[in-house]
């Protein structure tokens, strides 16, 4: 506790904050695929609905920074973006007939609406860490996030097989984000001045930022709607894609928080590639093994992948961003959104690949193989740019 205090007041408030975002993502996203999920057993669904997603996100990001240019409070924007976010979900289960389109509609309002929210939070990120406490920051945020994924994923799922209503669900969810967003009303965050939007110079240590972002979207793509699908169609119901998923969250949480504690800037990196070589074998294993006990293995393991994916890279980019914008009051922002889209294109580039296996062989087969193709694409790239990676000093 005594690293929690040590963080600033703003910090603090912030963190609180997300414990309630914490809440209602398993059921805004984990619970909402298996809703569409139960509607048609297709996953051109969940890649048309993340289409729309990932469009959505960085245009949002776009939007939000003209809105901050016209001088519209920052807590404001955060709180809107925050309840924008459980719309979507909202009209999903209370809306009876969804076709394709529909779904890419639906998907792209979620998208605006994690937009909106994700860009004002990058910033307060940005805003209240320095380099020597970062990885702390964020683990504890993972760690929490993990925590309350499972107490609700469990309950959220068992509820359903139980004969709870998805509606319900939803709305819960809905309140979670709504709390979420009040509770930095009033913190007196003054609103960035945004001069620019386009970088004018990237520099070489920049461009290595857009890799890894770009290539944690590679991989993180189709993980948006990858594990409840799995978990739905090989697994069972909705009691067991809430069990996995919390006892995914508990093997992610204490390493989470160890590694937080314990890291230093200079274990980033290398962290970052032992972790994408872990990713290769974990969907290798999957692709051999793809029957249950393969699938409940990747299930388990694959959420600490990805975290400790995001606590390698969230650290890294900040780190970049401080020292690209030393001269530059309100330049931050500009560069929280370049990264961003290249995150997204990574994205959708992951969610490209899966379309094409599914139309171009069967559903089975998109499942089977594209965590394999998608991990080991990003570690080919890795291992051609590391040393230039590294000689940048992230």
């Amino acid at each position: 506790m005594s690293h929690f205090f040590a963080l600033s007041k703003k910090a603090q408030r912030l963190l609180i904050s997300y414990f309630f975002y914490g809440l209602a993502n398993p059921l805004v996203f984990t619970f909402i695929n298996a809703y569409i999920f139960r509607q048609r057993v297709n996953i051109l669904n969940f890649i048309i609905y993340y289409f729309g997603f990932f469009v959505g996100i960085p245009l949002m990001f776009y939007i939000n920074g003209l809105l901050l240019a016209k001088r519209i409070k920052i807590v404001i924007l955060y709180f809107l973006g925050t309840i924008l976010m459980g719309i979507s979900p909202l009209i999903v289960v209370f809306y009876p007939h969804i076709n394709f389109f529909h779904y890419f509609i639906l998907g792209f309002i979620a998208g605006l609406g994690t937009g909106f929210h994700w860009a004002n939070r990058s910033y307060f990120n940005q805003k209240e860490t320095q380099s020597h406490n970062r990885g702390y920051f964020l683990s504890l945020n993972f760690s929490s996030d993990t925590i309350t994924s499972v107490i609700i994923s469990f309950l959220a799922g068992w509820l359903i097989v139980l004969g709870f209503r998805y509606q319900a669900l939803m709305i819960i969810g809905f309140l979670f984000l709504l709390i979420c967003g009040s509770l930095m009303i009033g913190v007196p965050y003054e609103t960035p001045k945004i001069k620019k939007f386009i970088i004018n110079i990237i520099s070489p240590e920049w461009w290595g930022v857009r890799f890894i972002q770009f290539g944690n979207g590679l991989v993180e793509g189709i993980t948006f709607f990858f594990i409840a699908l799995l978990i739905l169609s090989k697994l069972g119901n909705e009691g067991a894609l809430g069990t996995l998923s919390a006892l995914m969250s508990l093997i992610s949480a204490a390493g989470i928080y160890i590694y937080g504690r314990k890291v230093r800037v200079h274990h980033q990196l290398p962290t970052y590639l032992y972790t994408v070589i872990v990713g290769v074998i974990l969907s290798l294993f999957l692709a051999l093994f793809f029957n249950k006990l393969g699938v409940t293995v990747y299930v388990l393991l694959d959420g600490v992948v990805l975290s400790f994916l995001w606590l390698t890279v969230g650290p890294i980019t900040m780190n970049v961003i401080d020292r690209q914008t030393i001269q530059e009051k309100g330049g931050k922002y500009v560069y929280i959104v370049d990264a961003e889209t290249f995150l997204n294109i990574g994205r959708i580039l992951s969610l490209t690949i899966c379309l094409l296996l599914t139309l171009f062989f069967n559903q089975n087969m998109a499942l089977r193989f594209s965590p394999i193709l998608l991990n080991f694409l990003l570690l080919v790239m890795l291992l051609f740019s590391f040393k230039k990676l590294k000689s940048w000093e992230f």
